[in-house]
């Protein structure tokens, strides 16, 4: 190993900064100066000892880029220089790229390449690759001489030391853990943020590793199999973006991540409260429809087509949380985001279809404060896709002049999208909206107004106090699971206080209960737009 010693202490750094003067390219000279170090470790790892070292490490460097040139279309090197170390005693190419290093060899020093620290590097790249001496260097980086020294030695014996080492690296490197995510927000960013971000696979596993468990750089490029280089700028980017949190040069994960062994806990309960609650759910609805008839949802669109909203609200407005949050809005993000989200670690369970709620989320400036449009969006049978994500703002406030009563609003154009959407129809010459309408707080909790009397009022009061019952263990029991599945920095952080307030139902069990049974029905005749509705204070 002496050679190799003396290979990584005396010529790595040079065999990169003549692959650079060649290429000028940086990413370029790394691969092809990765490819000579392999080379010249796996002919000294076989045994064998050039009398003249450094020539025959130039000339081993020199053949492997005419070769690199050729492969990549550059063609021939004319101007290679002759290089000053070369001597006669270089052996020949064939003796220098003869294939007898283990695989396992070659593989520590590709990876060790790839772990030096940043401030490390940065002296180490001044020194052997811009011909600095000492005192320039402490002097660039307001560095003592003594510590510029000290880091040049201890970059060196790093280098050594690792390829000697038996790194482990973690598990995560060979089997991808994937988290899926929910989202709750006011406004995304600029740039698609969160989701944007969320997408990528290896940030997933940075979250995952760095969840409850603070890591260094060095650390996390180690536990991924990512070089260091590159570790350090992912993480930069995911602490602007408020995804991680940087204490003492260790990196943490700055949102909730539920664990497979809680979510399997939070099943059962789940699985428990969906044997009782979508029938006493659809039961309320159809309680409440006979109390107040059709301007229970405003008579606009069928009761078949109501009852999907008229079920979700149900089922909303039962649920139940066991503690005072103490929420005060989404937290606020980098370019103009408004938005926290949840993770969940990959647990085998399998989920009911989703059913989302959305809005008029890009209007920054509501045309009327006691109006308020929203819609259910069912990923059951693709009904997701027949209307956009988020309403925009311009057809938001087409929306709300018709709901307004106005029926001849200036944008015709956006009153046809909204049509083709489902939201609005055309009848004698004039457009009306075309969905759920409520016109009060009680209607749209599918409750009764205090005070009210007789027997349908009290049939009403009688199951969502049943449902309540429910509802409410599922909450408690659900909270804490939840509570001791979390780190304690996350239990009392009121931007996740709609995580730890309890525990409620998924819409898509009782959504999925009531289409098995028949009380939903899908076919063709179904709204396009079903879902949506408007509440009107």
């Amino acid at each position: 190993m002496a050679l190799i010693d003396e290979y990584c202490e005396s010529y790595m750094a040079k065999v990169f900064y003549f692959c650079l003067k060649k290429t000028g390219v940086e990413d370029t000279a790394a691969e092809l100066a990765a490819e000579i170090n392999l080379e010249i470790v796996k002919a000294l790892a076989g045994g064998i000892k050039p009398k003249n070292f450094g020539g025959w490490v130039w000339a081993v460097a020199r053949n492997r880029w005419a070769r690199f040139a050729k492969a990549s279309y550059y063609g021939a090197d004319k101007d290679v220089a002759e290089l000053s170390e070369i001597e006669d005693s270089v052996p020949g190419g064939e003796e220098a790229e003869t294939p007898v290093i283990l695989a396992d060899e070659l593989s520590r020093l590709r990876r060790e390449l790839a772990f030096i620290r940043s401030d490390y590097r940065q002296i180490l790249v001044a020194h052997y690759f811009e011909d600095m001496s000492v005192s320039k260097i402490a002097e660039r980086y307001s560095l003592p001489v003594g510590t510029v020294k000290t880091r040049l030695q201890a970059s060196r014996r790093k280098l050594k030391e690792g390829m000697e080492m038996a790194r482990e690296f973690g598990k995560r490197s060979y089997k991808p853990e994937e988290i899926t995510f929910l989202n709750n927000c006011t406004s995304t960013g600029d740039n698609g943020q969160p989701w944007s971000v969320l997408k990528h696979l290896l940030y997933k596993n940075i979250f995952l590793e760095c969840y409850d468990n603070p890591s260094t750089a060095q650390q996390l490029s180690l536990e991924l199999g990512i070089a260091l280089p590159y570790m350090e700028s992912e993480l930069d980017y995911l602490t602007y973006e408020t995804f991680l949190v940087k204490k003492n040069d260790r990196y943490e994960t700055d949102f909730p991540i539920i664990s497979a062994e809680a979510q399997k806990k939070l099943h059962e309960l789940d699985m428990a409260a969906a044997e009782k609650l979508p029938a006493m759910l659809t039961a309320l609805v159809d309680a409440a429809a006979d109390y107040y008839g059709e301007s229970l949802w405003g008579g606009r669109i069928s009761y078949d087509d109501a009852k999907w909203t008229l079920l979700m609200q149900a089922h909303d407005s039962t649920q139940v949380e066991n503690a005072n949050s103490g929420w005060t809005g989404y937290t606020k993000r980098p370019d103009n985001g408004a938005w926290d989200i949840t993770g969940y670690q990959q647990a085998g369970i399998e989920h009911p279809e989703f059913v989302g709620l959305h809005g008029n989320m890009n209007c920054k400036d509501l045309p009327d404060s006691d109006m308020d449009f929203r819609q259910y969006k069912f990923m059951r049978f693709g009904l997701d896709r027949n209307t956009p994500l988020f309403l925009s703002e311009r057809q938001t406030i087409t929306l709300y002049s018709v709901l307004r009563g106005k029926s001849e609003p200036e944008d015709a154009e956006t009153m046809e999208e909204l049509a083709g959407f489902g939201y609005l129809k055309k009848a004698a010459g004039r457009y009306e909206t075309n969905m759920v309408i409520f016109t009060d707080a009680k209607r749209r909790q599918i409750d009764i107004p205090d005070g009210v009397s007789g027997a349908k009022a009290e049939k009403v009061r009688d199951i969502r106090r049943e449902i309540l019952s429910v509802t409410s263990k599922l909450s408690a029991d659900g909270r804490k699971v939840i509570l001791s599945d979390l780190p304690m920095r996350f239990r009392d952080d009121p931007r996740f206080s709609y995580v730890t307030a309890g525990h409620q139902l998924e819409r898509g069990y009782t959504l999925d209960a009531a289409l098995a049974c028949g009380w939903l029905k899908y076919n063709e005749n179904t709204l396009k737009s079903v879902g949506a509705f408007a509440a009107m204070q």
